[in-house]
């Protein structure tokens, strides 16, 4: 199917529909050669129209990503305080949150935790996948973003909720030398499964198209919000996503008992 493609040199961004310009070219499922573009406005990379999107996701978990354990803990004692730290935080909706895993974590911690993932059937949160009457304060996209197959209509999916924020993490090309992009780690062609890297400009717009502010708050971490943050918190902001300070808070959090599975086991009897 990639032999007969049309082997453009430009397309169109599929965030902010600028004229992209094609920067090289990656060996995608280690079989497909697929052209990457650069956008002239807003920086974001894309690939070509994904045709390999079925073999991509036979399965919703990459054989490669060998960190998703870390981030779940990573993010359980983000989550975890960022609840004490910004108001409201009540109900998190974790979207694209996978088997369920963090939302499972979230509820031991007495944290009221809705899963959806349309390519898994959740079994870690099977009997907390959200629908379309949850109201969440907080939508979290935890590497997520960079999957979407058209940023401005998947965008949509998210924002239908109007959460007063929006966590999210993804990596972004501001950090990466210009000259190493082609062979960054984050392309994850040998996945299939990332399709558009972000800049902070695409992400700002995406943000103020919807009327939200955003925060980049470290190369991984960036916060929507309905309101304008001081400067304060956000410095506390960034300072709490330092993943040392993660570590610690997870140790101490980890000698607190978790006692909402038991609130949920006699909920659901």
């Amino acid at each position: 199917m990639a032999k007969y493609r049309d082997l453009a040199m430009s397309t169109l961004c599929r965030v902010c529909n600028n004229k992209s310009l094609k920067i090289f070219s990656k060996k995608v499922l280690k079989k497909y050669d697929v052209d990457y573009f650069k956008c002239s406005y807003c920086n974001g990379i894309q690939t070509e129209e994904p045709f390999w999107l079925d073999e991509a996701y036979l399965s919703h978990l990459v054989e490669l990503d060998f960190g998703v354990i870390r981030r779940n803990i990573e993010n359980l004692s983000k989550i975890h305080f960022l609840k004490r730290f910004l108001s409201p935080m009540n109900i998190f909706l974790d979207y694209g949150g996978g088997d369920g895993l963090l939302c499972r974590m979230l509820r031991d911690y007495e944290i009221d935790c809705y899963n959806y993932d349309k390519y898994s059937d959740s079994p870690y949160a099977q009997q907390f996948i959200a629908d379309d009457e949850i109201k969440p304060d907080v939508v979290t996209a935890f590497e997520v973003i960079e999957h979407f197959k058209n940023p401005q209509d998947d965008f949509k999916k998210i924002l239908q909720f109007n959460s007063a924020y929006i966590l999210i993490t993804t990596s972004l090309i501001d950090f990466i030398p210009q000259n190493q992009i082609e062979d960054w780690w984050y392309l994850a062609e040998d996945g299939g499964q990332h399709l558009f890297l972000y800049t902070q400009k695409s992400l700002e717009i995406i943000a103020k198209q919807n009327n939200y502010h955003c925060y980049i708050l470290n190369i991984n971490n960036i916060l929507f919000s309905r309101h304008k943050i001081s400067k304060l918190k956000l410095f506390f902001l960034k300072l709490l996503n330092k993943s040392k300070i993660l570590k610690i808070y997870y140790s101490i959090l980890s000698l607190t008992p978790a006692n909402g599975v038991w609130k949920d086991y006699e909920d659901k009897k």
